[in-house]
């Protein structure tokens, strides 16, 4: 399975990783202002939308590759999936319908 992740949706999944170690809050706070410009906040769409519509794509093995990122370890692609969800569609794209599932 795929898992690997476009720049500005490593980036910013990255601030919630254990290695940078940020409290949500703080991550929130530096991924708005890393996304605060309509050319970086299309580039998160567009990355979401490729990953998040991709059955072939592993949110798991995204979420914690076992050695440089651990931003939460997943025990379903259900499951990882959803907290993407949680994390960054619902608050960066709240108007718009969830991307659908392998389309």
């Amino acid at each position: 399975m795929k898992h690997l992740l476009g720049p500005t949706l490593l980036n910013t999944l990255s601030l919630f990783s254990v290695e940078v170690g940020l409290a949500d809050e703080a991550a929130f706070r530096v991924a708005d202002l890393n996304l605060d410009n309509p050319a970086s906040l299309l580039a998160l769409k567009s990355e979401l939308l490729n990953t998040l519509s991709d059955r072939n794509f592993s949110w798991v093995q995204a979420l914690d590759d076992g050695c440089n990122l651990t931003v939460y370890p997943a025990d379903s692609e259900e499951e990882a999936r959803a907290y993407v969800i949680e994390l960054l569609w619902k608050r960066y794209f709240p108007n718009e319908a969830i991307p659908p599932f392998g389309s």
